[in-house]
């Protein structure tokens, strides 16, 4: 299924997070980072946020003084000192 819909996104040129539902990750700078298409949150403190993605895939971002700026259904907005983003894959 994913090699279809892979493509899919090939053949009609779309953007592979819309039709595979991957994270998809805005970074300013290393002051903040917007996660979209993700499927809530595992862990948070000021030091480590943990976000659930599709298809198996957790984002781990780690930094100082780490906030959530905006928790939406779909994106969330992390603002701090980030020092590393981490993809872990089940």
């Amino acid at each position: 299924m994913a090699k279809l819909l892979k493509a899919m996104t090939d053949i009609l040129e779309l953007p592979s997070d819309i039709m595979m539902s991957l994270p998809k990750i805005e970074i300013i700078g290393n002051m903040e980072a917007t996660i979209e298409n993700h499927r809530g949150l595992l862990e948070y403190t000021t030091e480590q946020i943990s976000i659930r993605g599709n298809k198996g895939i957790t984002l781990i971002l780690r930094g100082r003084k780490l906030r959530l700026k905006r928790l939406y259904k779909e994106e969330i907005t992390i603002q701090g000192f980030l020092l590393d983003i981490e993809f872990s894959i089940d």
